[in-house]
């Protein structure tokens, strides 16, 4: 270790030699590399009473959406989903178009899978917090799910049955799907009584059925309907809380660009 301390000294010459040594070469100019100037435009959250055309969603999983506004033009030409805006409060219609595999038999609310798996939700009329009533909203078929409203002692939740496999997913609220079935978003709004989750869900749409992709709970506004646009975007109806002064903000609309990766 001696030796290869003293080899690595500066403070002894290399040599004992006392030959003349050539001048040292002067450094050649260097010059100046300026800093990378900042974006013009900072990339900004969405969640945001007013949006802009340089917004995000950045969600807990890391997948970072785009947002801009939109007008109601826009909303007005995008086709809204099959499900209707609100579950009917009398099951028989839309129970009428399952052929059968999605029956009511008093509490008890019966969707029949296609490998024979029979799913059986129960609505539970105890006045209690375990208070509970299932009713069939509709279906999603490009994307193989039952959709089932469910009241509850505070608030609301939807439950996806996959008419496949029988796959029970609990989402947020009202879904909708891709035009190709792939994907299923879930809306809810709830700025007022905060019963219920305020955001948006993904969900990716498999062999057994679907799986969460992201999800973002919202703060400044609230998703109150979403439709999905032909090229695979997404326009968004949102609801805003009264200003300081109590006045109610009109509705708004931004599209939402999913990521590269899952579309």
């Amino acid at each position: 270790m001696a030796l290869l301390l003293g080899s690595c000294s500066q403070d002894q010459p290399a040599t004992s030699s006392t030959a003349p040594t050539s001048p040292a070469a002067e450094p050649a100019p260097t010059t100046a590399v300026p800093a990378p100037a900042p974006p013009s435009v900072a990339q900004s959250s969405a969640d945001v009473v007013k949006a802009t055309g340089h917004d995000t969603l950045r969600t807990h999983s890391g997948l970072v959406i785009a947002v801009q506004p939109a007008d109601k033009a826009i909303w007005q030409q995008t086709r809204p989903a099959a499900l209707p805006l609100w579950p009917d409060s009398v099951e028989a219609s839309p129970l009428a178009q399952t052929g059968g595999r999605v029956q009511r038999a008093g509490l008890d609310l019966a969707l029949k899978a296609t490998n024979g798996r029979t799913v059986v939700l129960r609505n539970d009329t105890t006045d209690s917090e375990n208070a509970v009533q299932y009713s069939y909203w509709g279906q999603l078929p490009g994307a193989h799910q039952w959709v089932v409203s469910v009241g509850l002692w505070e608030g609301h939740s939807v439950v996806l049955i996959d008419q496949r496999t029988g796959q029970r997913t609990d989402i947020w609220g009202r879904p909708v799907a891709s035009p190709d079935g792939r994907y299923i978003l879930a809306s809810n709004a709830d700025l007022a009584a905060a019963f219920d989750p305020n955001g948006l869900q993904l969900l990716q749409v498999g062999a057994k059925g679907p799986k969460l992709v992201w999800q973002r709970e919202l703060i400044n506004w609230g998703p109150t309907e979403a439709r999905w646009r032909p090229d695979g975007s997404i326009i968004v109806q949102q609801e805003f809380g009264p200003t300081e002064a109590g006045a109610d903000l009109p509705a708004r609309y931004v599209t939402l660009q999913l990521p590269a990766a899952i579309r």
